[in-house]
Parts: C-alpha cells; sequence; structure tokens
C-alpha cells in the first residue's frame, strides 16, 4: 500500500487520503438535521439503539455543552462519544478562563483547531464525526459545523451524516429563513425523512428545541408522531 494511503501526506493526486477516509467514516452516522428558525434553534436526528437491553434515554446525537450550548454530533460511534466529552471539556475550560459562557463560534473554532492540526500528523488517526455547535450571542442564534477536515462554517441550515447529501438537497429546496417554531420543526422532520426512508417513524427520531435563555426540549414520542401526521395530512 502507497505510503500517502496510511499517512497524512498528499499523494501526487494532491489528496489527503487519510482525511477524505475519516469524511467518508463521518457519513455513516446518525443523520441529523439543524435549522435556525425566527425564534428557536430546531435539531432533528435519526435514532438506532444498537442492542434492546440498552437504556435509549442515554443514546442521542444532542448533548448539552453548557446551559445554554448544545452540541451535535454524528459519526463512528466510539468517537461520537469521545467528541461530546472533549466539547463539554472544552466549553468548562472556556467557562472558567472567561468567567462566562463562550459563545457557540469560539468553542466550535477550537474543537476545528484540533482536528485541523491532527491532519497534520501521523501519529494517530483522525476523528471520523460531524460536530455542530448551537447557540446564543446575545439575539443572534449561531449554528457552526467542523469535521475531520478541521474545516469551520455557519450555517443557517445543514444536514449531515447517514444520507447527508440528500437531505441537503431537500433543504435547499425547502428553507425559508425567518420561519415560525411549527413550520421550522416540519422541514427538519420533512429534511430527516430522505434519510430514515421506510424507517421513518416517531420512535427512529429525536427532536428538540433550544430557544434563548431556555434549556435545551427535547420533543416526546408522542410530539413526534403528532407532528408526522400533521406533514402527512398537509401533503395530501
Amino acid at each position: 500500500m502507497k505510503e500517502e494511503r496510511i499517512q497524512n501526506a498528499f499523494s501526487t493526486e494532491g489528496m489527503l487520503f487519510q482525511v477524505e477516509y475519516a469524511l467518508e467514516g463521518a457519513k455513516k452516522g446518525m443523520g441529523c438535521v439543524i435549522i435556525i428558525g425566527k425564534s428557536s434553534i430546531v435539531m432533528a436526528a435519526s435514532k438506532r439503539i444498537p442492542e434492546k437491553l440498552i437504556d435509549p434515554t442515554n443514546v442521542s446525537s444532542f448533548f448539552e455543552i453548557l446551559p445554554s450550548t448544545v452540541g451535535v454530533v454524528s459519526g463512528y460511534p466510539m468517537d461520537v462519544q469521545e467528541t461530546a466529552f472533549q466539547t463539554k471539556k472544552v466549553g468548562v475550560q472556556f467557562l472558567h478562563t472567561l468567567g462566562k459562557e463562550p459563545t457557540p463560534d469560539i468553542l466550535a473554532r477550537a474543537l476545528a483547531d484540533k482536528w485541523q492540526l491532527r491532519t497534520q500528523e501521523s501519529s494517530r488517526r483522525l476523528t471520523a464525526a460531524n460536530l455542530a455547535v448551537v447557540g446564543y450571542d446575545g439575539e443572534e442564534p449561531l449554528l457552526y459545523h467542523t469535521d475531520s477536515s478541521g474545516s469551520l462554517l455557519p450555517y443557517r441550515a445543514i444536514a449531515f451524516g447517514e444520507g447527508g447529501t440528500v437531505m441537503m438537497k431537500k433543504l435547499e429546496k425547502i428553507f425559508r429563513p425567518q420561519e415560525a417554531d411549527e413550520r421550522v420543526l416540519q422541514m427538519a422532520l420533512i429534511a430527516l425523512s430522505e434519510s430514515l426512508g421506510s424507517d421513518y417513524l416517531a420512535t427512529n427520531v429525536e427532536l428538540a428545541v433550544l430557544r434563548k435563555g431556555v434549556p435545551l426540549l427535547r420533543k416526546t414520542t408522542d410530539e413526534i408522531d403528532a407532528l408526522l401526521v400533521q406533514i402527512a395530512e398537509e401533503s395530501v
């Protein structure tokens, strides 16, 4: 096997194969959709329980970094857990240093910098994960995304994980800025349906809403089911 395929070195074609492999690995994670609405940030994700006896309440793509900042992560299962832990750790360090909660862009930049530096090393494999950090800077809702390459970009809406490409295409068609909460919830579920296909059931979906000054609100299965029924009725 060529050396550039097992080390973080450029190939003669100008490719970083290890980065490409990590990005492909991250695409096998849970499908996730995040949308900034008029007064909230909505996040939806597919949910699969690998074993029947696992407590489903502990399986989630969403995690609270700090009281008003939330992370959404998808990718290789072990990397997902480590990414959530490291993001929380960085958040607490900033809180201690700054004396206040860091904004999502600062947090996301710190993680992106770590991942980007890792692409220049060969001693450790890259993290196969997608990470979005959402929250507020004053009154402004923020959504930042980074991945194994260490790139960092702000979004108004994004989809990643399994089926990420088709979900993004759907989002590009249906997204409208400054939509009301209920419509944003529907848009997130409609986009997520592109990934789930025949497995599109309320039990296979998690849905949450983040508003300024309010802890993350996770929707119940019954609430998700009611939204799915409403979407189906409106599409008839």
